[in-house]
């Protein structure tokens, strides 16, 4: 009893899924002329645009990027660490980073050779982010944390031995 049950409800889900999606789509009214007028969302980026964002502190815009979203995430937030302002000035943008870099960089990976001006320094690079206080803040990738992620046998920091 119960397996004709099984059947019968899977071979009714069956031929309903068969069905709504057969079905034509609905077209929805447009909205008045004025409503369009109103609104500035973006549906969809083009390639050659870059996703923006504004500091909340200063409303300065910046251009969003994976890194920005990395940073919100607790998972890689423990990548990227704090970095003064005066530490920010000797490493690049990663603005900067990113106009140089092609995706043929990336698939021949020339961004790994020194002279290659795709080249992307390790830990070379920084960017700017919303801090919790609304005040951006700067942070670079952290070394500690790679080296934890990329090796095999686990890292100890040095423990300072009073004498």
């Amino acid at each position: 009893m119960l397996k004709k049950l099984m059947i019968t409800t899977a071979s009714l889900a069956l031929l309903t899924s068969a069905a709504v999606a057969q079905a034509p789509d609905q077209v929805q009214p447009s909205p008045p002329a004025a409503t369009v007028a109103k609104a500035q969302v973006i549906t969809e980026q083009k390639p050659d645009q870059l996703l923006a964002s504004k500091f909340k502190g200063t409303n300065e815009s910046y251009r969003y990027t994976v890194a920005h979203w990395c940073a919100t995430e607790a998972r890689f937030r423990n990548h990227l660490k704090k970095i003064k302002k005066e530490d920010a000035a000797k490493l690049i943008s990663l603005e900067n980073m990113l106009v140089r870099i092609t995706q043929q960089d990336v698939v021949y990976r020339r961004y790994l050779a020194p002279d290659h001006r795709s080249y992307v320094p390790d830990f070379g690079v920084y960017i700017r982010v919303q801090g919790t206080n609304g005040v951006s803040e700067y942070r670079s990738r952290d070394s500690w944390a790679y080296q934890r992620a990329t090796s095999f046998q686990p890292m100890i920091p040095p423990i300072a031995i009073p004498t």
